[in-house]
């Protein structure tokens, strides 16, 4: 089944908040709202393209360490919807399929992931084609992240995930915090 935009409703739910930009020497930056109220933040550099995760509001509560922070729930997980595309409005312009997107979920400690867990996991799909009805353009990737078995409720973002984007010979990694909730 093919995930639609209209589910960004539902992953508010989940409560969610946003999760993705692009970021130069592994340096997170904080997260600016675009136009259109989406949290996103992108490849350094002026009129470069911008990532923005759309339908969930920022989390005043982050550490700076986090480009944003998300709660994921133990026993359903989250899903995560990502745009590509203009730093005006990356998904009313989205053009996901030109990137490739990947990440892994780590335990927060240090400045990199140096391996993923079990106790969570991300998988990327897509690009997905938007339709007319969605109000947007181009593509869109879906991040998916599993609990797994052991999981159990946490607080002060223990885990992180390692969002990994390249647009060409070009890669960046942000950094999102995690935490579990039920």
């Amino acid at each position: 089944m093919m995930p639609r935009l209209s589910r960004w409703h539902t992953l508010a739910t989940l409560t969610m908040t946003v999760v993705l930009s692009a970021c130069a020497g592994g340096a997170v930056p904080t997260a600016p709202l675009s136009a259109s109220g989406q949290t996103a933040a992108g490849f350094q550099g002026a009129g470069r393209a911008q990532i923005a995760n759309p339908g969930v509001e920022p989390n005043a509560g982050c550490p700076q360490r986090f480009l944003d922070c998300v709660t994921v729930s133990k026993s359903k997980g989250a899903e995560i919807i990502w745009c590509y595309g203009p730093q005006s409005d990356p998904c009313a312009k989205s053009d996901a399929g030109k990137v490739k997107w990947s990440g892994v979920v780590c335990l927060a400690k240090g400045p990199t992931c140096k391996g993923p867990i079990k106790v969570l996991t991300a998988k990327w799909s897509g690009p997905f084609k938007c339709k007319a009805s969605d109000k947007c353009k181009g593509t869109f990737e879906l991040d998916t992240i599993k609990p797994g078995p052991g999981l159990k409720e946490t607080s002060k973002y223990l885990y992180k995930q390692d969002i990994h984007i390249c647009k060409g010979a070009s890669c960046q990694d942000a950094y999102i915090g995690l935490d579990v909730g039920p």
